[in-house]
């Protein structure tokens, strides 16, 4: 041992003998403690802690300890803690001779197992091998030895004894944040988890942390997952997308990518995204992979026990989760795990905050049974009850929330927590609209921080509202499924085994999963047989759709034990069964007794349930009723073979269950009240209602007593997909109201029917069912090679399920065709009679913008833009309109239209044609049952066709004789002048072409100005011939004018302007910032490369007319033709791809 000289000054300051410091010694590496223990270890110690061998000694030396601040001491039952001195104080005590053998006594205490350990009263953790005290990852932390103090502290041990960390690490961390240069950076970028944690629970301002973290991490290489989620939460609660953009740039891995992006759409405002990326990264069934410094795990629920080190992150996905409002059932689990670690060591509990609530709220839900909650203390719990009150009555907010919400955002604003300030204003505008410095407040914060709020507005909703938002929720959407899988190459095959007790009784015994392959051949895999553990643990997720989900999700419910399959327990099947049903790809194996039938599939699984009732009052209220309790605990399952590939099962649901919890809840006596004025809102829930609880009141007749009833003929058909392949279903239903659906012209004549709890006779007349049926067949002769049973049929591929629906949809006012999945093929037709309503208005250049709609004989109308850009999507002559929606065309009328779409520039206002396309448009309106053009269009079409027979002879302002083949040149340059079409004049060198031009510009002065563009060489000859043989032609050169500008701006009619290629290029925005008469581009093999710039300048040139001279129009490669012709008659030759396909080979020749 040493003497006291050997404590550092802090404690030499203190009037104490040298027993109490060393006891004090050991205080401070227990860190908390208690009497016994420190009589035990003092006897271990030995002679030099001899007054502490008894409890009064040591009672007596920490009440002088306690005197001198050095520990919290106030009774020997109670525990004793160190205060902790400052950093340089605890290096020095750390330093002291007898910290060696201090630690040699702790450690044996310890090492005698859990239990051994837990009679010790000391700060410690467990690691696989032994316990730990907390003081030796102080010494690491103190010395900068941070490897060291990973290898200590596992996460693995951290996470037997969560409370431990967090009771070890607030005392350091606030003194850190108190002064940071007192430790290493490196020691600083370790503990920032907990740092950034403590910084938003206090509000402490952001930006000496944020450069310390920034200096950090241009130096660090590597991160810990841990590290980096809370890095990239740091980042997101100060609004810091600069910095998440850059730190993006740096870094490799799919998950840190991912993490960052998800920050960036939560500040961007995309919550959508930003809830899917989080998901992502957390796991979004509840897996995950995150390795941290202290270890890694892969076991979901392991890892949601280790929330606590990124708490920050996981907030900012629950509130993702919560704006996003995706999925309801994340954000409850992400939710739950915030608020139940154990020991009260979960993040709620120390940032002060409760979730709860809002989490209702954002859901639509309301806060029955609960009082207003009076501000909180903790800045996140402040910020979590401003969100709240976006949702809240004023009646509901308690008073201090408002003052609350303003001082937050004042804090928020000021200590560049740029998120939290942006979220908070929309809350302090609701709070406080009338209140001036909090609207200026709100204003600046704005400004400050460009984020997006979570949200921007309040969403109060009276009761029914929520009323039935709620019911909507609640209800299952139906999965989209596309019609044609041509572009999936895996599939899920789900194999139910049925028990068959008896045939009102069957028992859902196991469940399996098949991954279907589609092979080069087209076809499909018989399927490897998954193990549903991995398929639950996420291994298979980008191979399942929804429906597959929601099974994934009903497995982990059951919790049964899975490998290649699950044998069912009792109770398995309530979870199961919903979540098959509607789903296309189930087969079913059925039992009876040991033997096992041929697999049958695709099965339908549908559950039937009890009904509500709806009734109109006489004020035209809707009024719904719920005649079952709320509280019904009823787990019943009964599953019904109704025939071959239908199973019905049905049970007291927890939809119903939670239907009328509801009902009950926002309405009186189990009934809810809709307003008339709002009853259309509740009518489009009606459908699903149907669908999923079933319906009853208005809807149906009177209940009557048991009767007698003819039936008749009322054909339906029914499809659905399986396995790319459509399963058509005929029925006829002989009773409007009764729910009997049979095969036609098949059973028994006479059939007994319960409705309710009335009993109906159904008497049917098979003879006319047959009849009836043979009808069908010959006005649908297409279905005869694909049936598999009288009145069922599986049609594949696409255009045989195309042509059969163009069938059906003929008879469609007699047989409707049925989705109950809500989802499948429609075939429709243009409207009888005259279905194009088209318009026309009169571009720049000449050009037409035809504009209107087609009407569709289901009453919905087409847009004529989106008819032209899906007319090139199409098989035969069935145009694709979405991914389930075709229009049935002729191939004539489909041909032109894909032409015309081919001519012009097609966008959703409709096509602009360019006057190259007057021919095409001339030729599909001179055809008998053509398109019925507008009048612009139709007038257009006479002036071209005028045009053509009009004769134009040379302006009389010529001063020479032209030649006959020159007349015949100018002739031809006036009329494409008078269609609005670009001319290509492109006779031998020294034929004239320049007079031949000036006289088209004479002929056409009186309407502008005009410019030519041409080498310098010959720039000035334009000059001498104009005058020479135009001398009502005012030529002027750009280069020689003194102010550029002025001679362009104040150029007018019989003017031309001559330009160099090189001055067009240097004065582009001049020259095409005027609307001229004619552009001439003399030599214009000058802007034979499309890809240069002076042949993207000049077609941006706006004129009336175009002009190119030129003896070489193609020298290299046709290529060259079609830059000029793109500047000629933009769309005349089509695109550079489409025209190089069509006309040029891949050596250069010329296709024919």
């Amino acid at each position: 041992m040493t003497d006291t000289d050997d404590f550092p000054p802090y404690l030499a300051s203190c009037v104490l003998d040298d027993t109490e410091r060393r006891l004090y010694l050991l205080v401070f590496l227990l860190m908390e403690t208690d009497v016994a223990t420190l009589v035990k270890l003092s006897r271990r110690i030995g002679r030099d802690l001899k007054r502490a061998w008894r409890p009064e000694g040591v009672v007596q030396i920490l009440n002088r300890l306690a005197e001198h601040r050095l520990v919290r001491f106030r009774d020997p039952r109670d525990p004793v803690f160190c205060q902790a001195p400052p950093l340089d104080a605890q290096r020095g005590l750390f330093a002291h001779a007898a910290v060696p053998v201090f630690f040699a006594v702790i450690d044996e205490a310890l090492r005698g197992g859990y239990f051994t350990a837990l009679s010790t009263r000391c700060l410690w953790f467990r690691t696989a091998s032994q316990c730990v005290p907390y003081s030796l990852v102080q010494q690491a932390l103190l010395l900068g030895d941070v490897a060291r103090c990973e290898k200590l502290v596992e996460r693995r041990g951290r996470g037997r004894n969560p409370d431990g960390w967090h009771r070890y690490v607030s005392p350091l961390v606030t003194q850190i944040i108190a002064a940071p240069q007192e430790v290493a950076p490196e020691v600083f970028f370790y503990l920032f988890p907990d740092i950034a944690e403590h910084l938003v629970s206090a509000g402490a301002p952001a930006a000496p942390f944020t450069a310390i973290l920034e200096a950090q991490m241009s130096r660090q290489k590597k991160f810990s997952d841990v590290e980096f989620l809370a890095v990239c939460a740091w980042l997101a609660w100060t609004g810091s997308g600069d910095a998440l953009l850059k730190f993006r740039m740096r870094i490799r891995g799919l998950l840190h990518q991912t993490a960052v992006d998800a920050c960036l759409f939560l500040l961007k405002g995309e919550f959508e995204l930003a809830d899917k990326a989080f998901g992502k990264v957390l796991g979004k069934t509840g897996t995950t992979y995150v390795s941290s410094r202290r270890g890694s795990y892969a076991d979901a629920e392991r890892f949601f026990c280790e929330i606590d080190p990124c708490g920050n992150f996981f907030c900012l996905a629950l509130l993702a989760s919560l704006r996003a409002r995706v999925s309801p059932s994340r954000t409850r689990r992400l939710c739950d795990k915030l608020a139940s670690q154990p020991h009260g060591a979960c993040y709620a509990n120390r940032m002060g905050v409760d979730f709860m609530r809002l989490q209702v709220l954002a859901e639509g839900g309301i806060l029955s049974g609960v009082s207003k909650a009076s501000a909180c203390v903790a800045p996140l719990g402040t910020f979590v009850q401003s969100l709240e009150t976006l949702f809240l009555e004023d009646a509901q907010v308690h008073a201090d929330i408002r003052p609350a919400s303003v001082s937050l955002l004042q804090t928020a604003s000021d200590g560049g927590y740029g998120f939290i300030a942006a979220s908070l204003v929309p809350c302090v505008l609701r709070l406080c609209p009338a209140d001036a410095a909090a609207t200026a407040l709100c204003e600046a914060a704005r400004r400050q921080h460009p984020v997006a709020p979570l949200w921007d507005r309040s969403h109060i909703l009276a009761p029914w509202e929520r009323a039935l938002d709620e019911i909507e929720r609640i209800l299952p959407t139906p999965a989209k499924r596309d019609a044609s899988v041509a572009a999936t190459d895996h599939l899920l095959k789900w194999i139910v085994g049925i028990q068959a007790v008896n045939p009102k009784n069957l028992l859902v015994c196991k469940l399996e999963a098949r991954l279907l392959k589609r092979m080069k051949s087209g076809k499909w895999s018989s399927g490897l047989q998954l193990r549903l553990d991995k398929l639950v643990y996420g291994d298979y997720d980008d191979k399942l759709d929804d429906c597959d989900k929601e099974v994934k999700d009903a497995i982990r419910v059951c919790g049964s034990s899975l490998s290649y399959g699950i044998r069912c327990v009792p109770g398995d099947a309530e979870v199961l069964l919903p979540a098959l049903a509607g789903n296309p790809r189930v087969y079913a194996c059925v039992y009876e007794g040991a033997s096992r039938e041929e697999e049958v599939g695709p099965v339908s699984i549908v559950k039937g349930e009890v009904s509500i009732e709806v009734k109109t009052a006489a004020n035209g209220d809707t009024v719904v009723h719920v005649p079952w309790l709320a509280d019904s605990a009823s787990k019943t399952l009964q599953l019904v073979r109704e025939r071959g590939d239908r199973f019905v099962f049905y049970k007291r649901s927890a939809l119903q269950t939670r239907l009328a919890d509801v009902v009950f809840r926002h309405g009186k006596g189990g009934r809810l009240v809709v307003p008339a004025a709002s009853a259309s809102r509740f009518q489009a829930l009606l459908p699903s209602l149907a669908r999923e609880v079933g319906v009853k009141g208005d809807f149906d007749t009177d209940a009557v007593d048991a009767r007698s009833v003819d039936g008749g003929i009322q054909f339906l058909l029914r499809g659905r997909f399986a396995n790319g392949a459509l399963h058509l279903e005929l029925l006829n239903r002989p009773v409007d109201d009764l729910p009997l659906f049979v095969a036609p012209g098949v059973g028994m004549r006479k059939t007994l029917v319960r409705h309710g709890e009335e009993m109906v006779a159904v008497c049917r007349n098979l003879d006319a069912e047959r009849l009836a049926l043979d009808d069908f067949l010959a006005a649908c002769p297409s279905l005869s090679e694909w049936s598999t049973a009288p009145a069922r049929w599986e049609i594949e591929p696409l255009a045989s399920i195309l042509a059969a629906l163009d069938e059906c949809h003929a008879l469609a006012e007699r047989i409707p065709l049925e989705w109950p999945e809500n989802d499948g093929l429609d075939v429709v037709r243009p409207r009888p009679g005259s279905p194009f309503s088209l318009t026309g208005e009169s571009g720049s250049d000449f050009w037409l913008e035809i504009g209107g709609d087609l009407a569709l004989d289901d009453g919905q109308v087409l847009a004529f833009g989106d008819l032209l850009a899906a007319v090139g999507n199409r098989a035969e002559g069935f145009v694709r309109l979405s991914e389930t929606r075709f229009l049935r065309l002729t191939k004539k009328l489909a041909a032109e239209l894909e032409l015309l779409s081919k001519t012009g520039e097609v966008s959703a206002a409709g096509l602009k044609v360019p006057p190259c396309a007057l021919p095409l448009l001339e030729s599909m309106a001179s055809e008998p049952g053509g398109l019925d053009f507008p009048a612009l269009v139709r007038t257009r079409i006479d002036e071209f066709r005028a045009a053509l027979k009009r004769r134009f002879a040379p302006p009389p302002s010529l001063t020479c004789e032209l030649r006959p083949y020159q007349r015949e040149g100018f002739a031809w340059l006036a009329k494409l002048s008078t269609c609005g079409l670009g001319a290509c004049l492109a006779d031998d060198m020294g034929l004239g072409k320049t007079v031949q031009v000036l006289a088209l510009l004479a002929h056409r002065g009186d309407r502008g100005p005009s410019l030519v563009v041409a080498p310098t060489s010959v720039s000035r000859n334009w000059q001498d011939e104009a005058a020479r043989f135009a001398p009502a032609l005012n030529v002027v050169l750009l280069a020689d004018a003194e102010d550029r500008v002025a001679r362009v701006r104040e150029a007018g009619p019989f003017d031309v302007v001559v330009c160099s290629y090189g001055l067009l290029l240097f004065e582009e925005e001049l020259l095409v910032g005027r609307e001229w008469n004619v552009v001439v581009l003399d030599e214009a093999q000058a802007v034979k490369n499309r890809l240069a710039k002076r042949a993207r300048v000049v077609k941006r040139l706006r004129c009336a007319m175009r002009v190119i001279s030129t003896s070489t129009p193609v020298e290299n490669n046709l290529g060259e033709l079609w830059s000029l012709f793109d500047f000629l008659n933009p769309g005349l030759l089509g695109t550079h791809g489409q025209f190089e396909r069509r006309f040029c080979n891949s050596d250069g020749s010329v296709s024919a």
